[in-house]
């Protein structure tokens, strides 16, 4: 059978709203206190949601380029190593301890 894969994706950005919003909950009730007003809150989880579906959508196309559920599982776990090692490659300088070695400034050529 052949339909839209529209309500899945729905359905995976309904899921993580829930998850969004229980972990929102979790740190209020821990002692998080925001600092923001009403207006950037919506703002800041408009954008969330945003995102919720456009990696939704990106995992169904994805799905519908595989040609096996090993393969779509394939696609997702390259994304995200790529992104994991990516994101832990380039630390800012300023973000290192200061016991971490600083790169070489003068390097020999040979």
């Amino acid at each position: 059978m052949c339909y839209p894969p529209a309500p899945e994706s729905f359905s995976a950005v309904a899921r993580n709203a829930i998850s969004m919003a229980l972990v929102i909950g979790t740190a209020l009730l821990a002692g998080f206190s925001p600092h923001a007003d009403p207006v950037h809150w919506l703002n800041a989880l408009g954008l969330l949601l945003l995102f919720m579906v456009a990696i939704s959508w990106v995992a169904v196309c994805l799905g519908l380029l595989a040609r096996s559920a090993e393969g779509a599982s394939g696609f997702t776990f390259a994304i995200c190593s790529c992104r994991a090692s990516a994101a832990r490659s380039f630390p800012p300088r300023r973000c290192r301890p200061p016991s971490a070695p600083s790169p070489p400034t003068n390097r020999s050529r040979r």
